[in-house]
């Protein structure tokens, strides 16, 4: 990925010879363009997340940095996840007597076989 942005500090020091002049004028509202080379899969993550969301990719972009590149709390503990457990039934006809039935048939068998095999 490659990234190439001058601020205007950097700026204004290389036009005043290394000299920082204090008279730099912004504007309150003016966007930084920056270009930058994604690797593919990155390119389609952002895409992704862009239609998920319903955002345009500069916003998903600019989130996404904010949270990568803000330092974390340390103080802070994450939220726990916590299970929500809900009621359940068998289909009918399933009995859950028999779920391993299938597989103490099958255990069976490979030993009757493995005890043939050594006669």
């Amino acid at each position: 990925m490659s990234a190439h942005a001058e601020g205007p500090v950097a700026a204004a020091e290389r036009s005043r010879g290394g000299r920082l002049d204090a008279s730099i004028r912004e504007h309150h509202d003016a966007f930084v363009r920056t270009t930058l080379t994604l690797d593919p899969d990155v390119a389609k993550l952002i895409e992704d997340a862009a239609a998920e969301q319903r955002k345009p990719i500069k916003q998903v972009v600019n989130e996404a940095l904010r949270r990568g590149l803000l330092p974390r709390d340390p103080n802070r503990t994450p939220k726990r996840y916590r299970v929500k457990p809900h009621r359940t039934s068998l289909l009918p006809g399933i009995d859950p007597e028999s779920f391993n039935k299938l597989t103490d048939e099958l255990e069976d068998d490979a030993v009757a076989a493995r005890m043939r095999e050594r006669r």
